[in-house]
């Protein structure tokens, strides 16, 4: 970790071409109007009025485990809130109390929360299931010794534990769960943990408190209360899974959010902003420059600016929430590839299909004009358009790391900035569906002739990879008019994502500089994923999937063995959620993936294997990029899949075999 003060702040530079480099690519859930927002039936956990230390293992740690009911209560016209206790957040070195959560008001937790809990003297983790073994032995107790179930359905959710791998110190390495897939909006869980050892053999004795809470000792005051909750509420849920009670180390439960106060922001801004574009209230369009056959995929390279919808206060970082009415417009710098290809079917009177392109982890739209999207723009024979994705970008870069030195409350806002720049890319799509009219995207023609470039009756596909993936995704979700959606080298789950991930990584050294210790550096991060839930792509599994009008929208997901930037673990959990099958020949199965050959599916999740050691296979950021992140987007059989797939073709069996650089 990087220490604090002088140390971090020479290193940003370094940190900052990290980012840039190591970026590359430079659900299942229940309906809203049903399960999806009906209240849980336990009610709140009984706790102590000041809430100084709401546990049920107070002995052991106070925020742990987290996510927990015993961090939720009654809020404002008794809804529920996440509050969390006095004691037990992380602290600064600088004596910043590190609560990202309370002040949100969020109801409950994120649909892919990362379970932590700290255990005193650590424990043995042979037993655990880990992600390179059999995903369905982690639902049963026979086999696993931590479960997540869900209550209201008793169904074990898919899951792979491990101990934190970071901290030199064994009482800083916390047991963290991690779900395979995602969970249902407005459920409440229970996890268990059962027959733990020390790394001696010895069993993990039980706090005297969850003692006295499991045995129903306590019978009066909150303990007699929490035990008489217990009873009702998690205990016949740990009896069904076929846990014995005196082999209990621990057990608790959490809910999740119902979907609507969880997503409901960004959602009624994008389509706020929907109603801004039909009303030609924005989207006025100015051209900066414009150059012919840059290079050999290219007819035209055009730069201009685009006005869009406002919901923040300001266009540079750090920009907070104003509403999800328009107060305003911002304008955007915008890039459009006119391919070659294109160019040839635009003059010949043809409809070439229009791709809005995402760019990579503090990438910029000017990536658009790189290799590997110049190439898959011309395999698809489309005219590709891109602006930055606010939040993330390289604009962002600087402030976002100098942020993470400085007080870090301010930082819970940059969710806000990223809601803005999904309805942005929302609003982009939309401004391509309109009747041409002078100075607007579509009044757009080709220099020297009046044909238009952007034809509102053309196939609009999405293609991002990186942080273009994890986005788009998501932006995608909230478009009614994009058709189809081509990510790569992506996934879902930030906080899956971030225990991983080389760029993630970079920010969380910076971060880990400010704590006296790992274990606070990990619950500090673990805030701030659940902060992330209404951009991550694993909140909008259904919808983006599924278009507004009820239509199937394809997308197709390539994904790299061994990426340092973004785990392949993620783009497994990503494509579960969507319910995509594997396509085949593969060189890995999937857990619960269907399979399906290449050439015979609309969609689907393609492995890419390079025959490289994993470097993710720990929960350690990696220190060193491989080829596999970047090069994905440069394999002729990608580009092919890819440019078939954005014509609106199924996606060709492009590898002989699995498919592998060669």
């Amino acid at each position: 970790m990087l220490p604090f003060t002088k140390a971090a702040a020479s290193a940003l530079p370094y940190l900052l071409a990290l980012f840039i480099v190591a970026a590359g690519c430079a659900s299942t859930e229940a309906p809203e109007t049903n399960a999806g927002n009906r209240p849980t039936a336990a009610g709140f956990v009984p706790v102590e009025p000041d809430r100084t230390c709401p546990s049920p293992a107070p002995e052991w740690d106070c925020l742990t485990p987290y996510p927990s009911n015993f961090h939720r209560m009654a809020g404002e016209g008794g809804q529920p809130q996440m509050v969390l206790p006095k004691t037990g957040v992380p602290v600064t070195t600088e004596g910043e109390r590190v609560d990202l959560i309370s002040p949100r008001g969020l109801a409950g937790t994120s649909i892919m929360p990362q379970l932590i809990v700290h255990i005193p003297g650590g424990i043995d983790d042979d037993p655990l299931v880990f992600h390179e073994e059999d995903t369905a032995l982690s639902l049963k107790a026979e086999s696993s010794p931590t479960l997540l179930i869900d209550a209201d359905t008793g169904e074990a959710v898919p899951h792979f534990a491990e101990i934190d791998p970071v901290p030199d110190k064994v009482a800083h390495r916390a047991l963290v769960l991690r779900p395979l897939a995602p969970l249902q909006w407005a459920h409440r869980y229970v996890v268990v943990l059962h027959g733990l050892k020390h790394a001696d053999g010895k069993p993990v004795s039980r706090s005297q408190t969850f003692e006295r809470i499991i045995t129903g000792a306590a019978k009066t005051g909150t303990l007699g209360k929490q035990a008489a909750y217990y009873a009702a509420h998690i205990l016949p849920v740990t009896d069904d899974a076929g846990v014995a009670r005196e082999a209990i180390t621990l057990a608790w439960d959490f809910t999740t959010s119902p979907a609507k106060p969880a997503r409901g922001r960004v959602k009624a801004m994008a389509d706020d902003a929907l109603s801004k574009v039909a009303a030609k209230s924005v989207g006025a369009v100015a051209i900066t420059s414009t150059k012919t056959k840059p290079n050999k995929e290219a007819a035209y390279w055009i730069k201009g600016t685009v006005t869009v919808p406002a919901y923040v206060d300001a266009e540079k970082h750090p920009s907070f929430h104003v509403s999800t009415t328009a107060t305003g417009t911002f304008t955007l710098p915008f890039r459009l590839l006119v391919t070659k290809a294109a160019e040839t079917t635009l003059k010949a009177g043809g409809t070439p299909p229009v791709v809005i392109m995402g760019h990579g982890f503090f990438g910029e739209a000017d990536e658009l004009n790189s290799g590997g999207y110049r190439r898959i723009a011309q395999a698809a024979g489309a005219v590709a358009l891109g602006i930055d994705w606010w939040g993330l970008s390289k604009s962002d870069a600087s402030s976002v790391v100098v942020a993470l030195v400085g007080k870090l409350a301010p930082v819970a806002a940059l969710v806000d900035r990223l809601e803005q720049g999904l309805v942005n890319v929302v609003t982009l799509a939309a401004l391509t569906r309109q009747k041409a009219a002078p100075n607007t995207l579509t009044g757009l023609t080709l220099p020297g002739t009046d044909i238009h470039i952007l034809q509102p009756s053309a196939h609009l596909g999405y293609f991002g990879c990186s942080l273009g993936h994890i986005l788009g995704a998501s932006a995608v979700a909230l478009s009614p008019d994009i058709e189809r959606a081509a990510i790569q080298v992506g996934g879902a789950g930030f906080g899956l994502i971030m225990s991983r991930s080389m760029p993630f990584g970079g920010l969380q050294g910076v971060l880990g500089g400010r704590f006296s210790d790992h274990g606070q550096t990990l619950l500090a991060v673990n805030q701030l994923a659940e902060l992330l839930a209404p951009i991550d792509p694993i909140s909008w599994g259904k919808e983006t999937v599924t278009r507004t009008s009820g239509a199937t929208r394809p997308v197709l997901i390539h994904a790299g063995i061994a990426d340092t930037s973004v785990p392949y673990l993620s783009a497994e959990v990503h494509a579960r959620a969507l319910g995509l099958p594997l396509l085949t020949p593969s060189s890995q199965t999937v857990w619960g993936l269907s399979e399906q050959p290449a050439g015979k599916s609309a969609n689907g999740l393609v492995q890419i294997d390079y025959g490289v050691p994993d470097p993710t296979v720990l929960a350690i950021a990696p220190k060193k990029a491989n080829k596999v992140h970047n090069g994905i987007r440069g394999l002729a059989p990608v580009i092919a899949q890819v440019g078939a797939f954005l014509r609106g073709e199924t996606v060709p069996a492009a590898c002989s075999g699995a498919c592998d650089p060669e």
